[in-house]
Order: C-alpha cells, then structure tokens, then sequence
C-alpha cells in the first residue's frame, strides 16, 4: 500500500506532465506514446485508490488519460462525504456559514454516486446539515437523490451549540460551535420531507443525531425525537441494516425486513418492554445492538417478564451487544434479567450475548463516568472460556455470554488497583487467557491451576499507557525476584505469546507521551528527566523470556509454538546458549515484527468507542472489519469546502 504522501506527490506529478505529455498530438503522426500512456494501470489505480476523494476528482480532469481511467473504474467513486464534520469543534460562526456550502456540493456527491454504478462494492453517502437548510425545493429534492440512489446512506441531522472553552495557550475565554441534537419540531419537517421518501435500493440506513456533548446541558425540557410511521413510505425494500442514534423507534413498517438493528434512543432507556416491540417488528432480525440504561426506576414493570413477553419467540435473533452507559451496585439485577429474557425469548442454540460496559457514558466525549471492578463481573461470567486482563480492556467471555469493560488499573495514585477479583471466577474452565504485564506478577501470585488453557498471550508496552505510572517494574524483573513456589499450573498449554502494544499507539518519535509532559512541566528547573520503564520500543532478550517461563508457568510438556510479536531486535549478549535453552521449552520459536492478534483487537475496541460519537454496538461481533463510515474517513472522502476547525 502507498503512503498517503507518497501518493500526493505522484498526483502532483501528474498534473505537471500532463500539459507536457500531450503536448505532441496524434495528428503530428507521432508514434511515440506519451509518459502517462506508459504508466502501468496498476500503478496509476493504486495511486488514485489511495488518495483523497478530492484528489480523485482533480486528477480525473487533468488529461485524456488519467480521466479516461478513473471514469471507467467504478471502485474510485463509492464513497462521499458531505458537511461538517461530527467530532470538531469550530470558530464561532463556522460551523453555521458552513451549512451553505453543504448544498453546492449535493450535486458533485450525486456525480460520484453516478460514477460508482457497476462497482462490486456497495456506494455509500454521509451527509450532515442543518434543518435551516431544507427551506428550498432544490435542497430537499438533492437529498431525496440521495436516499434514492444509495445504497448506503448516513445522515448526521443536527442543530449548532455554542460553548464557552478556556483556550490552551493563554486561558482566554473563546466561543467555540459544536453539533447538538435539533428540535423535534425541526425533526417532524426533516422527516416528513426527506425520510418519508421511496428509496427501493437502499441495503443499510444510518440516522444519527449528535448527542450534547456536556453534562450542564439537559434535554429534560425536550420532546424526543421518533421515527415517522410512514419511513420510506412503508416499503423495506431492499433495508437490510439500520442504525439510529439520538432517536426513538415508532411501528415503523419499512424496517420488518432487517436482519442488523442497532438502537441508541434519547432518552437513553432500555426496558424489556422496548426490547420486545423491537423483536415483534423484526421477525427477520439476526444482530441486535443496544446503548443506553436499563429501566431501573421501572423495576416491577421492566424487570418482571409480562405474559406477553413470555409468549414471544423469536427464531432468527443469534448476535445480541447490550451496551451500558454506566455502572452502578444496581446493574448486577437488571442485566441478568435482561440475559434470563433474552435466552428465553431467542430460540436459536448459537445465541451470543455481549454486556459491554466500554459504551458512550453522559461525559464529556462519551466517556463512561463509572468503571466496574472485576470482582463486580462475576455475576455475569463466574466460568470464563476466555479472559483477557491487557493495557485497554477487560474481556470474560463465557459459554453463551461475554463481558467487555474498560482495563482495572485506575486509582488515585495512578498505580494499578489490585486484581483481588480474580480468585472469584473459577478458572477450571479456561481455554484462552491475555494478560497485561501490570498484572502477570499479582496472577502468578495467587499459583492458579488451569487445567484446559491451550494459549495464553503477555502483553507489554512499549512505552507507558498508564497515567501516573513511573518506572513500572518490568514482567521480567518482578518474575525473577520472587519465589520458584508460586507460578501457573497450566498442563495443556500448548501456545504461548509475547506481544508488545504498538509503539505509535501511545508515543511520538522515540519519546512516550509521558516523557514529553514531564519535560514539559519541568522547564529549566533542576528536576532530573524522567525515563519511561518501556523505553526498549520492541527488545527483547531470549534469556530473560526463559527465565519468565521457567520461573512463573509449570509445564507438563514442551510447548507447541512460541511467538513472539511486535519484535524488532533481540539483545542477548550470547545468542547461541539462550536460542538452545529456549529450544528445551517449545518446539517451534517465531519473531514477527507485527503485534499479535489479541493486541490488534483490544486496540480495535478501544479505537470504537474513543473515535466517535456515534458507533454501532454489535460491531464488538468483529471489531477488526472496517467500519461503514469511519471517523477518519470523514476528511478523505470529503466533497466540497469545509469549515475550519482552528480548536
């Protein structure tokens, strides 16, 4: 794959030759083919597959060629975004001149859509505007091509919110604009105009309205936003998959037909009574995904299954994300619950259930006010098949259900709380375990038997990812000083891995994020600079991995495979003798450059919920699959002018 810079200076040469290249005609009867002629079409659509929307469309209309190419790539041309974007924040007024322009560029985002038909891939449209937008015919019928000719679409309708932030150079009060939810009675025109339209290739709707990104802000005083009845004019369709984020659901008979359904309604409230109403209009439905609160205020009416509950029975529902907004001694009750239901009402024997406590909280930028311990995880996963312990999150997978949580090592102080919660699963069970190195020294303590783990995965950082920490103790360095007697039983390990967190994950340059605040507090003063412990960015030295496994993990049999992930130099002084004692523990030794899969998906379920404020719970099902619309995307496949973000 080309760099994105790299392939910025290959357009820009383009356009430079392309005057030059074209220069000599064919009526000079030249028989000499110009540089861009003998460009090989490979090359050219790499170029042009990996460079921004804009710059597609620039160097489409440099010459004969490069046009001629593009316009009969159809791949080039499925994605376009258009309007603001959702996670900026803007100058006054910024945000508010921008609307004009979303509009001009309606008609170039249709010409990509034209473009992209006969691709293998599905077209897909993001637009975001503001309700003040929909006062002309010629702005409404635009959008209506929209929905019309898509066949994915996502719609950001919003209002602007004007805050009061503190500027970071010289603590100057400024008034910056940011996305809010709109009115409803600005939703009922947008909907009666725009949503109520036919759309028969539509395959996946998203609707999201931004959400108020400040507790001071209450929505107590505001009607919630529903979905009319008459959705795209009753019909389904080809619908397949819908998202709604900021919105309710009503009877809305275009949706009967979705096997994907991911629901975050304002106000954020999930009962057992709106789970059903959602399984009664979806007979079809396979993957469920929902955000928000259980109903505990209701606890006789959402808690206690009704007789009209009891009696529903869905066939097709296998992939359930329940996605919690907080945390409190309450949760425990209700979402087992919600699992008693669940499993109740899905007659499927494949039923997987996600209880994500990761989910977008009332803070500022989503995040979860509270954070459960361990021990409080219990109640949902006391025999896990799967536990993974690392730098960003907490998995318990167990038969039916799975736990996800933000990583147990906040307090105070900055020093990783104590996992006392562990002696409380029974780990009789376990296949497969990830381990961070924070917690490997107190785990080897408690000398645990795991009689079926197969593999297990240490994970390291390779500079510090935890605030506050200073100079952590290495796995290495705690393992060697403590007693031969206390170490993991694991008879049937047969894979173990060794991986350290990617670098450009937490650091800049060859200096971590800490380093660079430490220096920054410290000025000239005479403090000494401070050092991260994980500063060795990916060495390891084959000794000290003999000496981790020899003295903290009993083995019956030497293990199948060792691995050893994101790896880029070994430093064992005499590599000879500790490749051969290494060789005495596991059959097969291999170093990769590239972090290990566990890594790459807690990183991916991290990435979900701190890029974006609007994310679809289910896809915890397959965190690493690309998502529809990527908070990243929004700036590269942007159409048409933007307004600056200078905050």
């Amino acid at each position: 794959m080309l760099a994105r810079q790299t392939v910025s200076r290959l357009l820009a040469l383009i356009r430079a030759n392309a005057t030059a290249a074209f220069s000599v005609r064919y009526d000079d009867r030249c028989s000499r083919r110009s540089i861009l002629e003998r460009f090989p079409p490979n090359a050219l659509s790499s170029i042009l597959r990996y460079s921004p929307l804009q710059g597609r469309i620039a160097a489409s209309q440099t010459c004969t060629v490069v046009r001629d190419f593009a316009l009969n790539t159809p791949c080039l041309w499925t994605r376009v975004h258009v309007g603001s974007c959702s996670l900026s924040l803007y100058s006054g007024g910024e945000l508010t001149r921008g609307r004009a322009h979303t509009w001009n560029s309606l008609s170039g985002a249709l010409e990509v859509l034209s473009r992209g038909r006969g691709a293998e891939t599905l077209t897909g449209v993001f637009v975001s505007f503001a309700a003040p937008c929909l006062k002309t015919p010629s702005s409404i019928i635009r959008l209506q091509h929209v929905l019309r000719e898509g066949t994915i679409v996502k719609f950001v309708p919003y209002d602007s919110f004007t805050m009061r932030i503190s500027s970071p150079e010289n603590g100057r009060i400024i008034y910056a604009e940011r996305m809010s939810s709109m009115s409803d009675f600005d939703w009922i025109s947008v909907a009666a105009e725009i949503f109520c339209s036919p759309a028969p290739g539509l395959q996946i709707l998203e609707i999201s309205v931004p959400r108020d990104p400040w507790w001071s802000r209450t929505t107590g005083d505001r009607r919630p936003l529903v979905m009319p009845e008459d959705t795209l004019v009753g019909e389904c369709g080809q619908l397949r998959v819908c998202r709604l984020s900021g919105i309710l659901l009503g009877h809305t008979p275009a949706f009967s037909s979705l096997t994907t359904f991911n629901y975050q309604p304002i106000p954020n409230v999930l009962s057992l009574l709106g789970i059903t109403e959602i399984l009664t209009q979806m007979p079809t439905l396979q993957t469920l995904g929902l955000c928000g609160r259980l109903a505990f205020e209701q606890a006789s009416a959402s808690v206690a299954p009704m007789p009209a509950q009891t009696a529903l029975r869905h066939r097709c529902l296998r992939r359930i994300a329940l996605a919690l907004a907080t945390y409190d001694a309450h949760v425990a009750d209700g979402v087992l619950s919600v699992i008693a239901f669940l499993t109740t009402v899905c007659t499927r024997a494949d039923l997987a259930i996600i209880v994500d406590f990761q989910s977008l909280g009332d803070g500022p930028y989503g995040f979860c006010p509270a954070i459960p311990s361990l021990s409080s995880l219990h109640f949902a996963v006391p025999r896990p098949l799967e536990m993974e312990l690392g730098h960003r999150t907490t998995l318990l997978r167990g038969a039916d259900v799975t736990v996800l949580a933000n990583p147990i090592v906040r307090s105070s102080s900055g020093l990783p709380i104590p996992n006392i919660g562990i002696r409380l699963f029974d780990l009789s069970t376990l296949v497969r375990m990830t381990v961070g190195e924070m917690h490997w020294e107190e785990l080897v303590a408690l000398s645990p038997t795991l009689p079926q783990l197969k593999l297990l995965c240490i994970t390291l950082a390779s500079c510090s990812i935890i605030g506050g920490i200073c100079e952590c103790p290495s796995v290495f360095t705690s393992v060697s000083s403590s007693s031969s007697e206390r170490a993991l039983d694991c008879p049937a390990l047969e894979t173990l891995r060794i991986s350290f967190e990617p670098h450009n994950a937490f650091g800049n340059g060859n200096r971590c994020y800490l380093e660079s605040l430490h220096d920054a507090d410290s000025g000239d003063s005479v403090t000494p600079p401070y050092r991260c412990a994980y500063r060795n960015r990916g060495s390891l030295s084959l000794a000290e991995i003999y000496s981790l496994i020899h003295g903290s993990i009993r083995l019956s049999a030497p293990l199948r495979e060792l691995v050893l992930f994101g790896v880029h130099a070994l430093i064992d002084i005499d590599p000879v003798p500790a490749y051969l004692s290494i060789r005495k523990i596991t059959e097969v030794l291999l170093v990769r450059e590239e972090v290990a899969y566990e890594v790459q998906r807690s990183n991916a379920l991290w990435s979900q919920r701190q890029n974006s404020l609007f994310w679809a719970p289910s896809d915890v099902f397959d965190p690493l699959h690309p998502s529809t619309f990527a908070a990243e995307d929004e700036m590269f496949d942007h159409i048409g002018p933007l307004p600056s973000s200078s905050l």
